[in-house]
């Protein structure tokens, strides 16, 4: 808190304890209704004094200004009151509705009209209307000094007018009122004044605000309470969300942070870096902030105002704290940014010995088959003693070497499971052809998604490939995830390939002794 701030708060305090001390006194000495109007006064000073302290300015000023009026109003009505003191006090007597009101509502521009056609009420009343003029009270009135000119109807008209344009525009406020009851309590003062009712019903209006502000400002210094144990949880927090969701008592709360500060927030992320859903429905929005920009937005109930308290008294520890989770989720966004690259790059290259492997099959592989079966054809017509025969018998061999080499290559190019068949069939074609023996342990019958089933067959292919001994594979079905064990590799820096390559499918792997295991996961 800065110390403008605070000197504002002191010194909003400090008036409003002056006030007190110089009214109060003064309602005690009214004739009638003392107690009542003494008693009132004292709680709107007293809660006008504790919203101050506690930063809610303009709450505290109304409910001061509020008991100053009421005390002038019912000091005016007081028996033996002088002609000055009965026309201010008829003068501040609209205003007491208007300034109760404006304590418990957020719509300030309302609670100022209201104010301002009480003042109008007030003030016209008093200065078009002279008591000691009129014929009905000439002898029990005393002369009105404040009186400009004596017009009654004026005086009525504007005393009227301005009453009910007052409660009126109370009422108006009444469904955006953060407390409703203490709004329809002022309502109903307001038009008890238009409709020359007694005023004492202004005494039960002040005595709603008064319970109603000494809630709101208990439950404040509860909520202040509790933001500084939050505070100082979020310092030491692992989980800035779970601790806020408790500490709020809203489990639908999220925490999306701004990868870039220097942004307008367009991409948020996660603390896993994943992309942030949007505000749930009826959600809003509350910033975190520091020095350099926008660090994070809470999205939580709307009635959730612990929220908005938080990140205007964050500091310290607790706002490390947002700024290391920040971090995370960057280093988390960039990880995932890695492997989806990784991701790619593999099913890039799959897609690439597919291809390839179509196109040998296709063209280079039935090219040099049709070129054998045309050296066939060709040695039906050549007479075995003569010498182009043994060209072509040579040829063949080479051709049928040729196709060899083709095949060869086009089965290396893919390892993947064969189209329809499995990783059952495609492991044991792979055993098969092993140069070193190979032991696979029975393969789970289900599809796995053609990411996990190729990563495996990868690496499976390529722990073959590096193997100097015999080999025993194992693969297990774990529901999200497919496990494979490779028992008989060494732990040397040639598995670093295998790891990458599980990795690149969203797995992880390791490597213990003589075996190594990969867990990879897979489609749903």
């Amino acid at each position: 808190m800065s110390g403008r701030t605070i000197a504002v708060r002191a010194l909003c305090f400090a008036g409003v304890i002056a006030a007190l001390v110089a009214f109060v006194p003064r309602a005690a000495a009214i004739d009638a209704q003392a107690l009542s109007c003494s008693l009132a006064a004292a709680g709107l000073f007293a809660v006008g004094a504790l919203l101050c302290l506690l930063g809610r300015l303009w709450s505290g000023i109304a409910a001061a200004s509020a008991a100053v009026a009421l005390v002038i109003a019912f000091e005016g009505r007081s028996p033996g009151a002088e002609g000055a003191v009965v026309d201010v006090g008829l003068a501040a007597l609209p205003l007491v509705p208007a300034l109760l009101a404006a304590t418990v509502t957020s719509k300030r521009w309302l609670a100022a009209a209201a104010v301002g056609w009480s003042m109008i009420s007030g003030l016209g009343h008093a200065m078009l209307y002279d008591p000691w003029l009129d014929p009905r009270c000439r002898i029990d009135c005393a002369h009105n000094p404040l009186t400009v000119v004596h017009r009654p109807g004026w005086a009525t008209l504007a005393d009227h007018s301005g009453t009910w344009a007052a409660a009126i525009i109370i009422a108006l406020m009444i469904p955006s009122a953060r407390r409703r009851p203490a709004m329809v309590a002022a309502c109903i003062a307001a038009v008890s004044l238009a409709d020359q009712t007694h005023p004492a019903l202004l005494l039960g209006a002040a005595f709603v605000v008064i319970i109603t502000l000494g809630a709101d400002a208990a439950a404040a210094i509860t909520v202040g309470v509790r933001l500084r144990e939050l505070i100082s949880a979020l310092g030491s927090s692992l989980d800035l969300q779970q601790t806020l969701r408790v500490a709020i008592d809203d489990p639908d709360l999220t925490v999306a942070y701004v990868p870039d500060p220097d942004e307008s927030g367009d991409m948020l992320v996660t603390r896993d870096g994943a992309t942030a859903a949007p505000p749930g429905q009826g959600q809003i929005s509350t910033a975190v902030r520091d020095a350099d920009g926008l660090l994070a937005w809470i999205r939580h109930d709307p009635r959730s105002r612990d929220v908005e308290r938080l990140t205007a008294t964050l500091g310290g520890s607790a706002r490390l704290a947002f700024e290391i989770e920040r971090l995370e989720a960057i280093a988390a966004l960039h990880s995932r940014r890695i492997s989806d690259s990784r991701a790619r790059l593999v099913q890039s290259g799959d897609l690439e010995r597919r291809r390839l492997e179509r196109d040998i099959h296709d063209g280079a592989q039935q090219f040099v088959l049709s070129l054998g079966m045309q050296i066939e054809i060709a040695l039906l017509d050549i007479d075995p003693n003569d010498e182009a025969h043994d060209v072509l018998e040579l040829s063949q061999d080479r051709v049928r070497t040729a196709l060899d080499e083709l095949r060869s290559i086009a089965h290396g190019l893919r390892p993947v499971p064969f189209e329809g068949a499995g990783l059952d069939v495609t492991l044991r074609s792979i055993a098969r052809r092993a140069a070193v023996p190979v032991t696979l342990a029975p393969v789970p019958r289900r599809r796995f998604g053609a990411d996990a089933e190729s990563a495996a067959v990868a690496v499976v292919q390529s722990a073959i490939d590096i193997a100097d001994g015999p080999l025993g594979i194992v693969l297990s079905d774990h529901d999200s995830s497919l496990e494979l064990a490779i028992n008989g590799l060494v732990a040397t820096g040639s598995l670093g390939f295998l790891a990458d390559r599980v990795a690149a499918a969203g797995g992880w792997a390791r490597a213990e002794a003589s075996t190594f295991t990969a867990v990879i996961p897979c489609a749903s």
